[in-house]
């Protein structure tokens, strides 16, 4: 429930979907951004000990080093699968991710606030993005600051997330994946 209220998706005790999409955005959300004492639940699933496999465990270990920011697609490798963004929010780092669909039907130059995964030799998403026109970069940056300097400049995460959430319903673009046969 928690997550569905942040999120505007309760009404009453049933949750109540604009799109397909907004599914996933709740599992991501409930996911990394629901703390209970301190913890989300990634941290929390971690913490059980479950015996995992190798590549289960690399998985867990690498989503705990997740986060979230806005990104600026600086290049597109199709034939590679992978995208090149550059964080425009917090560090100017510039990284590149994997992802099948989105290096197919990207555009150099649309903003995309995602959370990226780290591996040892890649990236990849978690699988919500919320797009944007780069008019809108000014905009954006402009009332993620404002909420920064509200806040004293101790924003949290779901914070952040409720923030690009937020304007991706009045200000976004789809993020076009395809699935493949």
């Amino acid at each position: 429930k928690g997550a569905g209220k942040k999120l505007n998706m309760l009404e009453g005790n049933a949750l109540v979907f604009d799109e397909e999409q907004d599914m996933d955005i709740l599992m991501d959300y409930a996911m990394y951004e629901i703390y209970i004492e301190n913890k989300n639940f990634v941290e929390r699933y971690y913490e059980l000990d479950l015996p995992e496999t190798t590549d289960e465990n690399s998985i867990l270990e690498a989503k705990l080093e997740a986060f979230t920011s806005l990104f600026e697609v600086i290049n597109i490798y199709p034939d590679e699968c992978k995208i090149e963004i550059q964080d425009i929010l917090e560090s100017d780092n510039i990284y590149q991710f994997i992802d099948i669909g989105f290096s197919q039907t990207g555009k150099i130059g649309m903003l995309v606030f995602t959370r990226l995964i780290p591996f040892p030799e890649f990236y990849i998403t978690g699988g919500v993005s919320f797009g944007f026109k780069n008019e809108n970069k000014s905009k954006l940056i402009a009332g993620f600051n404002f909420l920064k300097f509200k806040n004293k400049s101790k924003i949290k995460s779901n914070d952040k997330y409720l923030y690009f959430f937020n304007q991706s319903k009045i200000l976004g673009n789809k993020v076009v994946t395809m699935e493949l046969e």
